[in-house]
């Protein structure tokens, strides 16, 4: 597929912005004349990347589990807001197969053939159980709104009678093959592909010994306990892409606001893009969902990454992040990051042209170039 490089013209349609004190979120940039301190960005048209998948997030038992405790018609309105472009219109979404550490503690520790810890090489026990089939028609319901979206199975454990001293024992390895086969085989049956049973790390050096070979950051932590929480998300997924991977996902679509949903030694200080209230069976959008939606939103599948000179981040983690994509369509998204406690006076330079944008205290912002 050829994609046009550059647009036939450079029209900046209004910038949205979302900032750390939430006075903006996925909104128009507002009016700004100046700011005292300046910036520039060179973005260059001439030399586009890897070909991008998309974004999303991660398919977990404790998400479908948390949406159950949605009203059917919310639940309906989340999905349509999560896949749709009425919403953050995500792409390229995970599912966990087997049990992760985001499975809650009632579903116990499970596998599709646990057989009761004794030997099935030849899987006569194996089927997708009970929390299997839960994901299974979850995803189905996603894929009902949105028929489009690119599937990755991410494998945890194999089955407990596999493993020998923490590792899979390799009397088992065929027997591995085949419990996984019936897992892709289980969804295809019920319409449900997973063209992607694998993920990569997004490591620069391996896409050089490996120059083709697709990567994707597939565990971006989603948390509200430590680290800088704002800024987090958009760097877990800049990152990433800007060494080579084709998309980034965060972990996970869902958690709850009481952070009780994992297994004991689980993820206890896992969020999700939204937070679910299990008493009111109600949501709440936090501050990684529209964070998330700066890409998603945005950046559509099969766009090309664009290469921005001009990034810088001080030892105080103080600076500026960027990151540009070319669309199918000709469009150019520029996603920036403007970590500083102050306003920003950006200047991005695109094919001989400037544009000029103040940007918001500790703000990401995206500029959508017609």
């Amino acid at each position: 597929m050829h994609l046009p490089l550059t647009p036939t013209a450079l029209v900046l349609t209004p910038c949205i912005y979302t900032s750390e004190d939430t006075t903006g979120q996925l909104s128009p940039c507002p009016p700004t004349p100046s700011a005292s301190s300046t910036w520039s960005l060179s973005l260059d048209t001439n030399s586009p990347l890897q070909i991008i998948d998309g974004f999303g997030a991660a398919w977990t038992d404790a998400t479908t589990y948390l949406f159950d405790f949605l009203p059917p018609d919310t639940t309906s309105s989340l999905l349509a807001d999560l896949f749709t472009s009425s919403g953050i219109q995500l792409e390229f979404v995970r599912t966990t197969i087997g049990q992760s550490d985001l499975t809650p503690e009632h579903d116990g520790r499970w596998s599709f053939d646990e057989n009761d810890g004794e030997p099935d090489p030849d899987l006569t026990s194996w089927s997708l159980t009970e929390p299997g089939e839960h994901m299974l028609n979850h995803v189905k319901k996603m894929y009902d709104i949105s028929p489009s979206i690119t599937l990755l199975g991410s494998i945890w454990s194999p089955p407990g009678w596999m493993i020998k001293g923490n590792v899979l024992n390799s009397s088992y390895t065929q027997a591995y093959v085949g419990y996984i086969t019936n897992h892709l085989k289980a969804y295809k049956s019920s319409g449900v592909e997973l063209p992607l049973p694998s993920d990569f790390e997004t490591l620069f050096a391996f896409q050089k010994a490996n120059p083709g070979v697709k990567q994707y950051m597939t565990e971006c932590w989603l948390h509200d306990q430590s680290g800088e929480q704002f800024f987090d998300l958009p760097q877990f997924i800049m990152r990433p892409i800007q060494y080579g991977a084709s998309g980034s996902l965060a972990w996970t679509l869902a958690g709850s606001v009481d952070l009780d949903v994992s297994y004991s030694g689980g993820c206890k200080e896992c969020t999700g893009i939204v937070q679910v209230d299990m008493n009111m069976g109600e949501f709440e959008k936090n501050h990684d969902w529209y964070a998330l939606g700066h890409f998603s939103k945005f950046v559509r599948k099969g766009a090309r990454f664009l290469l921005i000179d001009g990034d810088y981040i001080y030892n105080d983690n103080t600076g500026v992040e960027s990151a540009g994509f070319i669309n199918p369509n000709g469009s150019i998204i520029v996603d920036v990051m403007n970590k500083f406690s102050n306003d920003l006076e950006v200047t991005i330079k695109v094919d001989g042209s400037d544009v000029v944008q103040v940007l918001a205290a500790k703000s990401l912002t995206t500029f959508i170039l017609n």
